[in-house]
């Protein structure tokens, strides 16, 4: 933290953006448009490609703005922590001939994303110099898609084991779930 300073640009408000302000991290937020930011996951593919697209003419003055953010603050490396992010902050970043780190926190399976979205995904993740998975499963389904199995590495999330102790006896489970 002392070697390189943070920024931090984001869709919206919110805990996350709370949490970065409370270790003064200079944070911005330029506010995603609302049709982008409804698209989620979608366990009943229930999405078009045409709301993508919709959305996608959306975020190209989006993405404008996030590359000249990118090119004024002179940031070196660009950190991506969601898919919905991946879509427009890797072509801002990449244009600007940065440094790209993407951490990858889902499998892409069709349990969650429609057909169509997935290839979408492993394209813009071209861009991408660096996949941070969260667990072998998660860069498994990666590299399964498509993925570019030399740009993934495995990092897994950290867990504050003061906070969560797994020495919790078995006795207090039962009781807790009646059994």
């Amino acid at each position: 933290r002392n070697s390189f300073s943070l920024f931090a640009a984001l869709g919206n408000e919110g805990p996350f953006a709370d949490e970065l302000k409370k270790h003064n991290v200079d944070v911005t937020v330029y506010k995603l448009p609302d049709y982008f930011r409804q698209l989620d996951r979608d366990p009943q593919n229930k999405s078009k490609p045409l709301d993508f697209l919709k959305s996608a003419v959306c975020l190209s003055d989006y993405t404008k703005k996030i590359k000249k953010i990118i090119t004024e603050k002179n940031i070196d490396t660009v950190y991506i922590n969601s898919i919905k992010s991946l879509l427009y902050a890797a072509g801002a970043a990449k244009s600007a001939k940065r440094k790209i780190v993407w951490h990858l926190h889902d499998c892409l399976s069709r349990d969650f994303y429609p057909p169509w979205a997935i290839p979408l995904i492993i394209f813009q993740s071209h861009m991408v110099d660096y996949i941070i998975c969260v667990s072998h499963t998660v860069k498994d389904y990666f590299i399964k898609v498509g993925g570019n199995e030399k740009k993934a590495l495995v990092i897994y999330n950290g867990v504050d084991t003061e906070r969560f102790n797994p020495c919790i006896s078995s006795e207090f489970i039962k009781k807790q779930l009646n059994i």
